[in-house]
Formats: structure tokens, sequence, C-alpha cells
């Protein structure tokens, strides 16, 4: 017959977003959390023109909420899209999209996790509003989005430069 489709709207959050993302594993499968680029009304430079990315959203689509969220407009900076990392992705096999128990008995992989599902890493590329400054950031899924490493990149990247994440052993120089 077909398949039945149901949807509705999440909590209205400070200010809109795009440029969503599901843990690997979940694509395609019932899953609790989402994560946006969270769009600033209008540039971070105050001037007219287009919207920018301000931070990143973590929302729970069981409870329609903003769970968690993370800002950098306020230190000149803007954003892009994001990507999820799963927590000790080094093989292409993601975890199951439950608990799972090796991930939170391993601290040295992963010590702050203890759900698959949000066991991971939200990177998103932020570049300076002025100057030839770009940054990635690198925030912890499971807890509230908290600042885990900002990996300052020694030369310009253009607003808009989209990101990806490919585990090493895919990587073949």
């Amino acid at each position: 017959q077909g398949v039945r489709v149901a949807s509705s709207p999440l909590a209205p959050a400070e200010s809109l977003s795009d440029y969503p993302c599901v843990a690997p594993h979940g694509v395609g499968q019932p899953t609790r959390y989402a994560y946006a680029s969270a769009i600033a009304p209008r540039p971070a430079t105050g001037a007219e023109g287009p919207d920018t990315f301000h931070g990143v959203y973590k929302h729970d689509l069981r409870t329609g909420e903003v769970v968690a969220s993370h800002f950098f407009a306020a230190e000149g900076l803007v954003g892009g899209d994001i990507v999820f990392v799963p927590c000790g992705s080094s093989t292409s096999t993601p975890p199951a999209p439950q608990p799972d128990p090796s991930i939170s008995s391993n601290p040295e992989t992963c010590p702050t996790h203890t759900l698959a599902e949000d066991a991971g890493y939200i990177l998103c590329m932020c570049h300076a509003v002025t100057g030839d400054r770009a940054e990635l950031r690198v925030l912890d899924a499971a807890a509230s989005l908290a600042l885990v490493a900002t990996v300052h990149v020694p030369c310009r990247v253009p607003i808009g430069f989209h990101v990806g994440y490919v585990p090493g052993e895919h990587l073949h120089w």
C-alpha cells in the first residue's frame, strides 16, 4: 500500500536553523536527537545582508525541545553546516543506536557518553567576520554541546565552506 509518514513541528527555538544532521547510524531510522546550525536573524556584523549561522542546536525529537545550544557570534565568528562524528569511529561500522556498554565503559575512547545515539562530536567550521581567521570547533554531542577542542586553521577558509567527515581508514594518500 505505501508508507505512512507523520510529522510534527519542533518547539520554537530562539532562532531558525538549517543544515540538520543526525548520527550516521540514525539516518533512515527512528532517532531521538538531531543537530542543526542556528540562523542569526541578521548578520553577526549588524550590517544589512543575508542571514548568518551563529551557533548549533541539539533537538530532542521525542519532546520537541531544544535541549542544548552552543553560540559563537559574540566571539566575532559565523558558522556553516555541521557534521556528526561518532565516538570511537575508527571503523566504518557505526555503533548501534541503543545503549552500548562498550562505549560507556571505555573512558579513553569516549569518557562522557552513555548512549550510542549521541555518543560523538559535532564539527563546525567557524569563520571570523573580519580578518582571515578560521577555526574548527569540536563540540561534545552528548554533553550539552560543550566545547571540547578548537583547531585554529592557519589559512583563510571561505565562508560557506561545506564540511564532511571520512574515517581515516577510508583515506588513501
